[in-house]
């Protein structure tokens, strides 16, 4: 009674194991994350696992290599997910673990079809025939498709209404600095040409050194007065988008 009732609980464990994989599998593909579900399947894919070395046995089976594969891919993909939150390639690394997990659980439930339903027992009794191999490889394909059809999968955060108007005030800011300094600069290079042509003889050669000295001041003042516009500007901005974040 007692082993009845606890190979129906691996079982229940199993299936709801195998049907919130899904779910998470289809949050992979649309980018969107439900954290009731992924916390679903992993908590019931790592008690799967768990409780099936509970049961008596004799000798090392297929199952428990199963078994420990799984729990060692959870090892893994779970500090992905909940220490490292997909930072990097620890968003890679979530998925192929939850991917492979999955796959494993599934693994496990054809082949228990395989051996307790009498017409699918019959083509492949030892489970080494083609028909049972086609289906674990049909699996297999499957779910890796679907699983790394986008490899960085993972919910990201869209930004609200305001952070899009701080952004947008930040992107005016910047224009209008630029537009500064492009109506600042010719009035100070006229001023410094201005200076720069004092004291030079007439001339040639004295000319075609003005001209070039007067190209390189006006360079250095141009990328001066570039950096030091979109410094002040930045600084500027970012305070108006701090003061005015909940008003946009």
């Amino acid at each position: 009674m007692i082993l009845t009732a606890f190979t129906l609980l691996h079982v229940a464990l199993s299936l709801v194991g195998i049907l919130s994989g899904f779910v998470v599998l289809a949050g992979f593909l649309t980018a969107k994350r439900s954290n009731g579900w992924t916390a679903l399947f992993l908590t019931t894919t790592v008690l799967t696992s768990v409780t099936g070395f509970l049961f008596t046995f004799h000798k090392f089976l297929p199952s428990h290599a199963v078994g420990i594969v799984s729990l060692l891919v959870l090892a893994v993909a779970i500090p992905a997910l909940c220490v490292f939150h997909l930072a990097g390639s620890w968003r890679l690394t979530y998925v192929i673990g939850a991917v492979i997990a999955l796959y494993l659980n599934v693994f496990v439930l054809i082949a228990q079809l395989f051996m307790k339903v009498p017409a699918l027992k019959a083509p492949a009794p030892t489970q080494s025939e083609p028909p049972f191999l086609g289906t674990q490889v049909v699996v297999m394909l499957v779910l890796l498709s679907l699983g790394f059809s986008q490899p960085n999968a993972s919910p990201r955060k869209r930004p609200t209404q305001s952070e899009r108007c701080c952004w947008l005030w930040r992107i005016v800011c910047i224009l209008l600095s630029s537009r500064s300094i492009n109506s600042s600069i010719p009035r100070e290079l006229e001023q410094e040409t201005s200076v720069l042509g004092k004291g030079f003889p007439v001339g040639a050669n004295h000319e075609y050194e003005y001209e070039t000295q007067t190209l390189d001041r006006r360079r250095a003042l141009l990328g001066r007065h570039r950096r030091d516009h979109r410094s002040d500007a930045a600084k500027a901005c970012i305070g108006r988008a701090a003061g005015r974040r909940s008003g946009c």
